[in-house]
């Protein structure tokens, strides 16, 4: 099943009782991750069952058959983001499975919207808000959510060696716009996902 397939499928099973941008979000990430597989989720098989009850009750056999995949344990720096999301998360039933998405889809290179298979920063925001209210507002400066994330695990000094983010030469690679087609969009469109044709955003 293609990413595009897998995403309105899940759409389809979803229950008409949760907000419909946190049934989007969930299963444009999913779709995405179903696609790499060597990457997997990070999400275990209680996990994949708790998302069956409260998000697909008509998908739980397919995301079932995707937890019982092998789950690589999380090196020290995708716990690290991990960790950080979890103390701020706002005490929601799915915070806990955001927090381990997006702690996965840290690790690779291009905008952190795009690896998660959103369609824009702003759909990654918006999910922030709903799920990490407080980090958003320590966010207040509207850093690039991967930058931010990286700077908080490890330190101002690791993103930038300048006093304050306005002097730092690299202030355009931390804030700036974030552009771009998203990664479900460019496999409907025939184009690999991991494309080097991406912006890369590295922390």
């Amino acid at each position: 099943m293609t990413p595009d397939a897998a995403y309105r499928w899940l759409m389809l099973a979803a229950t008409p009782e949760v907000d419909p941008f946190e049934v989007h979000a969930m299963a444009s990430i999913l779709a995405l991750a179903a696609d790499d597989l060597s990457a997997g989720t990070g999400l275990d098989r209680r996990a994949f069952d708790d998302l069956s009850v409260h998000l697909f009750p008509g998908a739980a056999p397919i995301l079932g058959a995707m937890a019982d995949r092998h789950v690589p344990d999380p090196d020290v720096e995708e716990q690290a983001v991990r960790d950080l999301l979890l103390m701020y998360a706002a005490g929601g039933c799915l915070d806990r499975h955001y927090a381990v998405l997006i702690a996965r889809r840290c690790r690779w290179p291009h905008h952190l919207w795009q690896d998660l298979g959103l369609a824009s920063r702003a759909e990654l925001s918006r999910l922030m808000r709903s799920h990490f209210p407080r980090l958003v507002e320590r966010n207040a400066a509207d850093m690039k959510w991967k930058k931010f994330l990286y700077r908080l695990v490890c330190g101002v000094a690791s993103v930038c060696p300048a006093p304050t983010c306005s002097d730092c030469d690299d202030f355009p690679t931390c804030f700036g716009d974030e552009d771009g087609e998203s990664r479900l969009a460019r496999i409907r469109n025939g184009i690999a996902a991991n494309s080097a044709a991406f912006p890369e955003e590295r922390p």
